[in-house]
This record gives C-alpha cells, structure tokens and sequence, in this order.
C-alpha cells in the first residue's frame, strides 16, 4: 500500500510528539480539583499538529474539568468549610479569590461561573462555592461554556501557528518546544507577579 494510502499519525503533519487524550482529560480533572496549571497547555500542543488533534485535546479536557468540576461541587456540599481550606492551599489562590466569587455568586447566582474565564480566578474556586448558588445540573450546565471559553482562545492561536509555521514546526521540533515552553513559562510568570 502507498504511503499516500495510509492515514496520517498525529502529529505527523508538524513532526510533533502527539500527547494522548487521556493526558487531556486527566489534566483537565486534576486542574478542575487541585492542580494549578491550566490544560490550555496540553491542549496548545496538540493544536499545533492540526485542528483535529487541539479539537479533540480540548473536548477530553473538557470533560474531566467537567467531571473533576463535579467531584468537587459534590465534596463542597458535603463539607464546605474544608473544601475551601483545601482549595487555597493550592498555590496562587488565596482568601481574597474565595471572597470575590462568593460576592459574585451573592450578586448574581449560579451565572457567575460564567465570569470565569475572564477574571483570572481558578475555576475550581467556582466550584468548591457553587453549592449554595447552583444545583448539580446548573452548575455542570454552565460550567459547559464557562470551560469552552477558557479553552478555545489557546485552541485557536495555536492551531493558526501551526498552521502558519508547520514547516518551520516540522523542520525544527525542538526550537518549537523550547520555544513553547517559554511562552507559557512567561505566561505563568506574568499571570502570578499580578495576582
């Protein structure tokens, strides 16, 4: 059978190593709970091989976040005073971010997850102090677009880089990952000197 026969292998467009949707959607539920760094990263990286891969990454993060979202809501409802004693132990979140959502949620009820995306401030944070202001099924609702609005920036530029840069992707793969390292090292470094 001829090579043009045969289908093409993730990442084989950009010569890029193409992480397994599980990573995505572990990530997503480890960052929905207690981890601290976005799946945007996970989900970049697969975009830079084409949009099938980064759409595919995203939906598997999309679903743990989901998931982990719910573990999370569940175990707040159940014992909230702890959930959020656990919740700012994790880096980069503190009192001021647990006092700003529970005013949102004051102020405009189950729609504030919806502010998520924009203000910086950790999804899981939403979710630990939804209880009071969503049932399970709004909240899961509206975590849908809450999580796709976060995701979908870093779906789109990356896979526009590679489709702008995919030869220069596919002729030097480790310039592309150093350089994909720095951007969101830099990224993080900024994110965290401002909060």
């Amino acid at each position: 059978m001829s090579r043009s026969h045969i289908a093409a292998r993730p990442g084989e467009a950009t010569g890029l190593w193409q992480p397994p949707l599980l990573l995505g959607f572990l990530w997503g539920f480890a960052e929905a709970t207690l981890f601290f760094i976005i799946p945007d990263v996970v989900i970049a990286w697969a975009a830079l091989s084409g949009w099938r891969s980064g759409l595919c990454m995203l939906l598997a993060a999309l679903a743990g976040a989901l998931l982990g979202g719910l573990i999370l809501y569940a175990v707040a409802a159940a014992r909230p005073a702890a959930t959020v004693a656990t919740i700012t132990a994790v880096p980069f979140i503190g009192h001021t971010m647990i006092e700003r959502v529970a005013d949102r949620y004051r102020s405009l009820g189950a729609a504030a997850i919806l502010l998520a995306p924009g203000n910086g401030i950790p999804y899981k944070v939403y979710a630990a102090l939804a209880p009071p202001a969503a049932d399970p099924f709004s909240f899961v609702l509206l975590s849908i677009p809450a999580r796709l609005a976060r995701f979908l920036p870093a779906f789109v530029i990356f896979t526009l880089a590679g489709r702008a840069f995919g030869r220069r992707i596919r002729n030097h793969p480790g310039r592309t990952s150093l350089l994909f390292a720095l951007v969101w090292v830099g990224g993080y470094a900024v994110y965290w000197s401002l909060i």
